[in-house]
């Protein structure tokens, strides 16, 4: 045993300079391997017909939410207030591909879309997030503008490395009543 600890340690020894990782450390880890996907045929074309927004990097950042212990913080460090709006109760999220996610509301602001995010880039999952006392209660993958369902489960990966309770949320474009 000793020996494949010792290998282990050669082969990667910043694993075991502090303690083995957990929560938002083993996402990081995870997130060096995430799969990304291009915006769907089309999409281009209709953003530039619609007039969607593309955002700047300051704007992405004041966007972008923070995950510990299964809680959503803002870039401020404030919980994240129930998502509210007509469809469901339900906000709008993209995540990046070092598994950062990025919070909106396409209802609310509606020339944001999950394209705006990255400048209609590559993106490791897009789709439907809800949000009560603080907590992510639901998460799908569904988005017109990514074809993001077969990187939902790496988007699982992230939520559950950062404390999340996953065990309700589903890949697949419908929403499930909480």
């Amino acid at each position: 045993m000793l020996k494949y600890f010792l290998i282990i340690f050669i082969l990667f020894p910043a694993a075991y300079a502090t303690q083995t990782p957990c929560g938002p450390q083993l996402a990081a880890l995870v997130s060096d391997r995430l799969q990304m996907v291009e915006v769907a045929a089309g999409m281009r074309e209709f953003d530039k017909q619609k007039g969607v927004q593309m955002l700047t990097a300051d704007e992405r950042e004041a966007l972008r939410i923070i995950i510990r212990d299964g809680i959503a913080y803002d870039n401020k460090g404030n919980i994240v207030p129930d998502s509210q709006n007509a469809k469901h109760n339900i906000a709008n999220y993209v995540m990046d591909s070092s598994g950062n996610f990025y919070l909106f509301d396409e209802r609310v602001t509606p020339l944001i879309r999950h394209s705006s995010i990255f400048d209609e880039g590559p993106v490791a999952g897009a789709g439907n997030i809800q949000i009560k006392n603080g907590k992510i209660v639901y998460c799908d993958s569904d988005s017109g503008h990514y074809p993001s369902k077969p990187l939902f489960p790496q988007v699982i990966v992230q939520l559950k490395a950062s404390g999340t309770d996953t065990s309700t949320f589903q890949a697949d474009k419908y929403y499930k009543k909480h």
